[in-house]
C-alpha cells in the first residue's frame, strides 16, 4: 500500500498491496481478542471499539482493490467538490449555501465550504428523509393498504 499525501491535507492510500502486505490481510482477519497497538518496547495501548472498527473497515476496503482518502473535518472544499460530495448539482448546492443551510467562506470570490458542515448537513438531511419514510410506512400501515394485494 501506497501513503502519499497532498499539500492540501487529505492522505490517500493506494490499495495495491506489496508482497508483505498480501500475507498481512490475512492474519489480520484471524485475530481474536481486544485490539491494541504495541510499540517496540512492548508498551501496549487497547484501541477503542470505535477506532478498530473504522480501521477494520479501511482494510475491508483495501482488501477489495478500494483506494481510501483520509480528508479532516476542517478540510475547504470547492463548491464543485461539495456539490459532487452531496450527490447535487453546483446550483442546487448554492442555493443552499444562499437560503444559509450550509455555511460557507469565500477565498477571493470562491466559495469554501468545510467538510465538517457538508457532513452536518447531510446527515440532517438524511435524517429527516428517513422520518419522513417512516411516517409514510406507518400511513400506509395504518389505512390497510399496506397488506392490499391487487390481483389483477
Amino acid at each position: 500500500m501506497k501513503i502519499s499525501t497532498s499539500r492540501y491535507g487529505p492522505t490517500f492510500l493506494d490499495p495495491t498491496p506489496s508482497e508483505d502486505e498480501r500475507g498481512f490481510f490475512d492474519r489480520f482477519g484471524q485475530l481474536k481478542g481486544k485490539p491494541a497497538l504495541i510499540d517496540s518496547n512492548g508498551n501496549r495501548v487497547d484501541l477503542p471499539d470505535a477506532l478498530y472498527e473504522s480501521f477494520s473497515r479501511i482494510l475491508s476496503f483495501l482488501q477489495q482493490g478500494i483506494g481510501v482518502t483520509f480528508v479532516p473535518h476542517e478540510e475547504n472544499l470547492t463548491s464543485q467538490a461539495a456539490a459532487v460530495l452531496l450527490g447535487v448539482s453546483r446550483p442546487y448546492l448554492i442555493r443552499l449555501i444562499k437560503t444559509g443551510k450550509i455555511p460557507c467562506t469565500f477565498a477571493g470570490t470562491h466559495r469554501r465550504i468545510k467538510l465538517r458542515d457538508l457532513l452536518i448537513y447531510a446527515d440532517e438531511r438524511d435524517r429527516k428523509r428517513h422520518e419522513a419514510l417512516e411516517e409514510m410506512t406507518g400511513k400506509i400501515h395504518e389505512s390497510g393498504l399496506y397488506d392490499k394485494v391487487d390481483s389483477e
